[in-house]
């Protein structure tokens, strides 16, 4: 009942293990406060990413309204009628500062982009974290159900673990064969 006991936390222990490997093969932590930190921490970060994210739209949308605006100055000053050299350096001045304003609002666009994209795979990867966690919390307590089952019918249990017991010598028994 003992090695059953044994063999049962081992497995169990392995199960963890394998878990937190891939856990860490796939998100690059290394420890398991890594880990706690990141999944406390996970909202905390979502929220900063989604404050950037309003923030760099608001910024867009601003850059939008003043390139509207240079535009419609661009196009009063193109048909005004005038000729003169004032009015051409206006013009000039005008294009050049439109297109400044398209090329910042072309960089934004870009981090907008990139930050849209960092939010969608830091989600990703909480909820891929979510979901390994609450798989390793199912296993344990079902473990911890069979245990409280194992004492409530110990002569069941012990039939069990002999024919377990058995079965495991079988097994070695085909291994030392083969080996």
């Amino acid at each position: 009942e003992a090695a059953t006991a044994a063999r049962a936390k081992e497995r169990f222990r392995a199960t963890l293990e394998s878990g937190f490997h891939k856990i860490m093969s796939i998100t690059g932590i290394q420890t398991v406060q890594e880990l706690e930190e990141s999944f406390f921490k996970r909202e905390e970060k979502k929220r900063e990413f989604e404050e950037l994210l309003e923030g760099n739209k608001d910024r867009i949308d601003g850059l939008m309204d003043d390139k509207k605006a240079l535009d419609q100055e661009l196009l009063k000053v193109k048909f005004s009628g005038s000729a003169n050299d004032a009015d051409r350096d206006e013009v000039e001045e005008v294009t050049k500062k439109l297109g400044e304003v398209r090329h910042v609002m072309h960089v934004k666009k870009n981090k907008l982009a990139a930050a849209e994209a960092l939010v969608i795979k830091a989600r990703s990867g909480f909820e891929y974290l979510a979901s390994k966690l609450s798989q390793i919390e199912a296993e344990k307590p079902a473990e911890d159900a069979a245990e409280d089952s194992r004492e409530e019918a110990p002569a069941a249990e012990e039939d069990e673990d002999e024919e377990r017991v058995r079965e495991d010598e079988e097994e070695g028994d085909a291994e030392e064969g083969e080996g």
